[in-house]
């Protein structure tokens, strides 16, 4: 390439920061499993052959584009992000919920006679089969940064300096669940969702989109917080293990969390005019 065009893209890259990112993450993520669609080759637990490599996505494409528009400052930046560990415990309690549900779950269902498959929390599509401990840092490191450096670091900050909370998750969300794609026709649990299934995905990615944008705002900006909590979710949902009742637990705290986040913050948005609505009153009357 010639130096005017590499300045050019480098000049186009830093104009529109959030589109070099969506696109980046789409064509990365896409191009890594382009061989297993075309192939036909259907993702199992194992090993190989894998989606994993394609996860890494979002990551490499947040630090590139980082690279070219901020240069060494934003990627110390989020390099910081991903080791910071000092927040609240509100925020802790938050990336320990995955964990938490998973065995208030695995107490009521025993009791009821219905043990979880503990022998299968370590089997997952794409990943080897073995200890769960092994797997649960695989999904952080793999499922968590490879995701969340991208669609929480870049993503969602870029956006959250213009819109509010749930607006901002919900504008991540459409392009995250369409990064998906790819794998409903090689995962082997993706391939035989229903119409019904896929809606409930689209609301789990929605909610997600909501519930990690304010997690990763509650944490001060952590990547390490969002991740540990994506891979460990990912974890208790994802598994052989949590089929059925587990990752439906798991899943539907994310949907009333998600709501929640919305209720709060349509009720401020009511106080909020309402207020401004009384200042313009007053004043009116004063003149």
């Amino acid at each position: 390439m010639t130096p005017s065009l590499v300045r050019n893209i480098v000049q186009a890259i830093r104009r529109h920061r959030l589109a070099a990112y969506y696109a980046g993450a789409l064509a990365l993520t896409w191009a890594a499993w382009a061989p297993l669609v075309l192939g036909r080759i259907v993702v199992r637990p194992g090993g190989w052959p894998s989606h994993a490599p394609g996860l890494l996505g979002p990551a490499l494409a947040a630090l590139f584009v980082t690279a070219v528009a901020d240069g060494p400052d934003g990627l110390a930046q989020i390099g910081r992000s991903l080791v910071r560990w000092r927040f609240g415990p509100g925020a802790w309690l938050m990336v320990a919920s995955p964990l938490l549900l998973f065995a208030a779950t695995a107490l009521v269902t025993t009791a009821l006679g219905r043990p979880l498959a503990w022998d299968q929390l370590g089997t997952m599509n794409g990943f080897p089969v073995g200890s769960p401990l092994v797997l649960g840092l695989l999904l952080v490191v793999i499922n968590g940064i490879g995701e969340e450096t991208g669609w929480r670091g870049f993503a969602f900050r870029e956006l959250r300096a213009r819109h509010g909370l749930v607006m901002s998750g919900l504008l991540v969300a459409p392009i995250w669940a369409l990064w998906h794609v790819p794998s409903f026709a090689v995962l082997e649990t993706y391939r035989g969702l229903g119409p019904g299934e896929l809606l409930g995905f689209v609301i789990g990615i929605a909610s997600g989109a909501i519930v990690l944008g304010w997690l990763y705002e509650k944490s001060g900006g952590s990547l390490l917080a969002v991740s540990l909590w994506h891979g460990t979710f990912n974890l208790f949902t994802a598994t052989a293990a949590a089929r059925g009742p587990l990752a439906a637990v798991e899943t539907t705290a994310v949907i009333v969390l998600a709501v929640g986040l919305v209720a709060r913050q349509a009720a401020r948005s009511r106080a909020s005019w309402a207020g401004a609505a009384r200042t313009r009153k007053t004043t009116s009357f004063s003149s």
